[in-house]
């Protein structure tokens, strides 16, 4: 087991992490929440589940590979609003507000993928449990989020082999069609020639016609 340095606070496990993790807390909390979150790769890194982070839209995000999905979390602190004793309620201005810490965490999946789904994503801290208490709760709902991202995509897979067995066919009865218009053509170029020929039997014979009643049948 490797022991690495993050920030103020410490990670326990077998990854090489050379970054943050995704934590948003107050830093009189920054200890809590990194013994959460090492208590939380131990317990995943356990069952097989490793975690890392990568770069999504210029920001460093911690992610859990389950399955072979890759699955966002996060862990914060929500803020309470009050108004600025040193400032004038009438006032207009976002100084007039300050943000309290809650001293509550919540750790979250932090995903847009929950199209049809009614599955769980984050546990809280709450009057009679803590999130420490929790964190097997919180392994449960990553997969089954896992087991949704595999089968959204199967489900993009299988679309993609329809499109393309779709595309494979259209392009399939586009080469009969080119065929057969080819076909057509090469009938019309013997019926043209044909006719032609047809013709010039004609003229030769109303030629031959014409002479013979002119100069007699010999």
């Amino acid at each position: 087991m490797t022991k690495k340095n993050f920030g103020s606070g410490i990670y326990y496990g077998n990854g090489g992490f050379q970054e943050k993790l995704d934590i948003r807390v107050s830093e009189d909390n920054l200890k809590r929440a990194y013994r959460i979150f090492n208590t939380l790769i131990l317990q995943l890194e356990k069952r097989g589940f490793p975690v890392g982070m990568e770069d999504e839209y210029n920001k460093k995000v911690t992610f859990v590979k389950i399955q072979n999905q890759k699955i966002h979390i996060k862990m914060y602190e929500p803020q309470k609003r009050r108004f600025n004793p040193e400032i004038d309620k009438s006032k207009y201005g976002f100084d007039k507000y300050v943000f309290v810490p809650t001293n509550k965490f919540t750790l979250e999946i932090d995903e847009y993928f929950r199209e049809g789904s009614n599955q769980h994503r984050a546990v809280r801290d709450t009057l009679n449990k803590k999130i420490e208490d929790r964190l097997n709760e919180f392994i449960i709902y990553l997969i089954q989020v896992s087991e949704l991202h595999r089968i959204k995509e199967i489900q993009r897979k299988q679309e993609m082999l329809k499109g393309q067995e779709l595309e494979l066919k259209r392009r399939n009865l586009e080469k009969e069609i080119n065929a057969e218009k080819e076909k057509v053509k090469e009938f019309e170029l013997q019926v043209d020639a044909f006719y032609k020929s047809y013709q010039m039997r004609l003229y030769i014979q109303g030629v031959k016609e014409n002479y013979e009643k002119q100069n007699g049948s010999r």
